[in-house]
């Protein structure tokens, strides 16, 4: 499909650069240079892949920066790999969160599990996403929700599209009640009327806790933030 020299490639960083290094995908004549869902790429790692990639196409150029939020790590790349850009935000940093309900219950780390399967009888949510900063803590916390009697399933990156679509299917349905999702697999994801949003791991930055948290009171609607907390994360 390459040699057929497409109008619009969509690829990841690592797989653009293997073709480019074999050169089996040429970018001599590349007009826009697009790269989505910055602050997770960065955070990623994927620096190195981009700025090697970067190496491969034209001076001359539009580039584009698509990104919930701002960290540091995307300003910097910003201002390495930008001249004179135009900034345009939709919304500001906090507002996705300032207009939410936020609570904190701090909890010893080791029942951690336990107290957010009370928590969720206790709350009885009409449907919550769940946030954890590991696939194994969402796959084991998905579990012992549903060995509690509520509908949860998790959502992963190590999930195909087919299985996450279906999750995300029966989620919107509301045939699920709890979805247990990392950032990578929730990033874009837009649920009309989810009442909850937990953490149950706290993310390592501010800003995701922002986005995380946005997922919820979405449209002008309340919304409800819970975090389980240990002393650690005070």
């Amino acid at each position: 499909e390459l040699k057929q020299k497409p109008t619009l490639v969509v690829g990841t960083p690592g797989r653009v650069l293997d073709h480019l290094r074999r050169r089996t995908f040429k970018l001599t004549q590349l007009k826009s240079f697009v790269l989505d869902e910055a602050d997770e790429m960065l955070s990623m790692g994927f620096a190195e892949d981009l700025d090697e990639i970067l190496k491969f196409i034209p001076e001359e150029r539009q580039t584009l920066l698509f990104s919930a939020t701002f960290p540091p790590a995307v300003k910097r790349y910003a201002r390495k790999t930008l001249r004179e850009p135009l900034s345009l935000s939709f919304l500001s940093e906090s507002s996705s969160a300032d207009d939410l309900e936020h609570y904190y219950i701090l909890i010893p780390g080791l029942a951690k599990t336990r107290h957010l399967v009370n928590l969720i009888h206790e709350v009885q949510p009409e449907s919550a996403l769940i946030f954890t900063n590991t696939r194994r803590a969402a796959e084991q916390v998905a579990r012992q929700l549903k060995r509690s009697g509520v509908t949860a399933s998790k959502l992963s990156g190590d999930m195909d599209q087919n299985d996450r679509d279906r999750v995300m299917k029966r989620f919107k349905a509301k045939e699920l009640q709890l979805v247990v999702a990392t950032d990578v697999a929730a990033r874009g994801i837009d649920i009309s009327q989810l009442s909850h949003v937990f953490h149950y791991d706290l993310p390592p930055q501010a800003e995701t806790y922002i986005h995380r948290s946005g997922r919820t009171g979405r449209a002008g609607a309340s919304g409800v933030v819970i975090s389980l907390a240990g002393p650690q994360d005070i």
